[in-house]
């Protein structure tokens, strides 16, 4: 499974025109999200694309070992290798492969936005910075003879990362100094992995405001229940999980994570009589509540943005059950579009492991217990599956994202209203 619109029912259009009256007007709100899309970042592409530069670089300059770090919360991290592992040297750390990582002379040239070129780095010519000299001083590692370092810049002019090459070799295999071209050579590749980079972190930072926007709008349903914040959060990012271990493509896993927030995006449209009423509902009361699917997809429907799309599908389809019993039509199976039954999982794990003020949580393994056990009746069994195979994940995800104390009483919609007024 891999393709969420073939797996999208044909019998949504009829369900979402049937949405009872009532439904808030959130047009506006809704408006500004019109053209929200899905920002992609693909790792791999990334990582091609880093590897590609860095063997163009150690080939041009025949450099028998190179490495291309990016920065991240000030830390250098290597994410690309060529010509085999570094070597060992005394700048080792036992609990590290990245024997570089926090040594002097790649902190002097991300430091100073630099190049670096040593012919020897057993026999240092004078005018070597001081605090690169003291380092290689102790630098015990015969098999490296030069090392050429260039600063990956960013659109700023900071420095988001260094390519470094090390050890460049004649055609006889023996040792020599980086050529004269080397510099210019290595500079311009360097250019173009900051250019690689900066696109790379800027996708990470609409990813984000994106999904800050579809938070915002998420809480607007979530404030007037019992359910918080850190539910929306934890929701949204299990059902990333249970797509990525369905082997979905990285755009179809980020449409995922931005849609399913928006799932109880309807009880906007459920009077608090009902929605916090602590008793058991009459069954009118049930049905006007059933109703939040429809009204979710009345409130989204209509618009061109992607996101808001598979916003509309997971609204609407939350709660229907693979044996049919579900609500608001009963599809069964297949019919329920992945984003529904993805969502179905992610909901209900959540739903059964969080403590609210009407009941304790149940732990994450019986959380997982209950899904095992209703799947194929309740929930996909693939989807199921995904879920377990991810639990580490989740694991992380619970702790990271766990309810605040005070999160945990009903609120009234009262004050709810300066948020969308």
């Amino acid at each position: 499974m891999t393709d969420l619109s073939i797996l999208a029912s044909p019998r949504e259009a009829s369900i979402a025109a049937s949405a009872p009256p009532g439904a808030p007007d959130l047009r506006q709100l809704i408006a500004g999200l019109g053209s929200l899309d899905v920002v992609e970042t693909p790792a791999d592409e990334l990582s091609a694309q880093l590897d590609e530069i860095l063997r163009g670089a150690a080939a041009a300059t025949s450099a028998r070992l190179g490495s291309l770090y990016v920065i991240e919360q000030d830390v250098l991290r290597r994410v690309s290798t060529t010509g085999g592992n570094a070597p060992a040297c005394a700048c080792d750390r036992p609990e590290s492969d990245e024997p570089w990582a926090h040594c002097e002379v790649l902190a002097h040239v991300a430091g100073t936005c630099s190049v670096l070129n040593l012919d020897d780095v057993g026999n240092l010519l004078p005018g070597t910075p001081d605090r690169v000299a003291r380092f290689l001083r102790g630098f015990q590692c015969p098999r490296v003879v030069s090392l050429l370092a260039a600063p990956i810049v960013g659109p700023q002019g900071e420095a988001v990362g260094v390519l470094e090459l090390l050890d460049s070799r004649g055609v006889d295999e023996q040792p020599r100094p980086f050529p004269p071209f080397s510099e210019v050579v290595v500079r311009a590749l360097a250019g173009q992995a900051g250019t690689v980079i900066s696109h790379a972190q800027l996708a990470a930072k609409l990813q984000e405001a994106q999904f800050e926007t579809v938070f915002r709008l998420s809480m607007a349903a979530e404030y007037r229940d019992t359910d918080t914040a850190a539910h929306i959060q934890r929701m949204s990012r299990y059902t990333e999980v249970i797509a990525q271990n369905l082997g979905l493509s990285a755009r179809d896993v980020q449409l995922a994570r931005l849609a399913s927030p928006m799932h109880d995006v309807g009880k906007l449209g459920i009077p608090d009589a009902i929605l916090l009423k602590p008793g058991k509902l009459t069954e009118e009361e049930w049905h006007i509540m059933k109703s939040h699917t429809t009204m979710g997809a009345r409130i989204l429907s209509g618009s061109d943005s992607p996101v808001l799309q598979a916003s509309e599908q997971v609204a609407l389809t939350h709660h229907e059950k693979v044996d049919g019993t579900g609500y608001p039509v009963g599809l069964r199976g297949e019919e329920i579009p992945l984003l529904g039954r993805m969502a179905a999982v992610a909901d209900a794990f959540d739903a059964v492991t969080s403590r609210r003020c009407y009941k304790e949580a149940r732990s994450l393994e019986e959380g997982l217990a209950v899904i095992r056990g209703d799947a194929g009746s309740h929930f996909d069994p693939e989807c199921a599956e995904a879920l377990e195979r991810g639990f580490e994940q989740v694991k992380r995800i619970y702790e990271l994202f766990a309810d605040p104390e005070e999160a945990l009483a009903p609120r009234s919609f009262n004050g709810l209203l300066p948020l969308v007024g």
